[in-house]
């Protein structure tokens, strides 16, 4: 569970990195920051492997007839590319605010090849695409820390890297990373391919991704 401090921090630090409604690159690349300033219907969109994390504001993610509810207490993990509808409900005086973090296939493999096997979950069918993973403490202060290193441009080029990785293996530690575990296992050599020889669309940003702003609104 997220502390009132802590997601305060959150959106403080999104605030000052992304000043406006809109899609904000980062100093770092593959993290983005997005900010929307209203409530938005049910809307497609498509979706880049990523994770997500909110620092204000919350969405609901539908996918088939899966509800997702994203708010600053859980990140939101799309473990492989895919479209699917989404909503923003907002508080008054609220902003959507969210850090995304796209999951780089080579480093899901030198993670995966460095750690010991966990438990595998019990699940029935297939992985899902989509799913929450807990905002834990250590995730928590991790986003924190990433925030802070993308305000100065040595920080994001030194440390920046490095929690974007503790970010990842975080998940992987987690219920959600037996989804990504599952899913690399099935598409990884191929992801790793295309990642190497840039030719992936897969994995490139795009600007309608998250969340759901088709026209950008204020």
């Amino acid at each position: 569970m997220m502390t009132a401090n802590t997601a305060i921090d959150l959106a403080s630090q999104m605030l000052q990195l992304a000043t406006q409604p809109g899609w904000h690159p980062s100093r770092l690349d593959g993290v983005s920051l997005l900010r929307q300033d209203r409530d938005s219907p049910p809307t497609p969109v498509l979706h880049e492997a990523s994770v997500v994390i909110v620092g204000q504001g919350c969405q609901r993610g539908y996918l088939g007839g899966q509800v997702l509810r994203i708010d600053p207490g859980h990140c939101l993990v799309v473990a492989t590319p895919m479209q699917f509808e989404c909503a923003t409900s907002l508080r008054h005086g609220e902003h959507l605010l969210a850090l995304v973090i796209r999951i780089d296939p080579s480093l899901l493999d030198q993670l995966l090849r460095l750690m010991d096997d966990t438990p595998q979950h019990k699940s029935a069918g297939k992985p899902q695409g989509m799913l929450l993973c807990p905002m834990t403490p250590a995730l928590q202060d991790a986003a924190q820390r990433l925030l802070h290193s993308l305000r100065q441009e040595q920080e994001s080029r030194v440390l920046g890297p490095a929690i974007v990785r503790e970010i990842l293996y975080r998940i992987l530690l987690a219920d959600a990373g037996q989804t990504l575990r599952a899913l690399f296992a099935r598409h990884g050599r191929c992801a790793r391919s295309s990642a190497a020889s840039n030719t992936s669309t897969a994995i490139t940003p795009c600007r309608s991704a998250w969340p759901c702003w088709p026209n950008w609104p204020a």
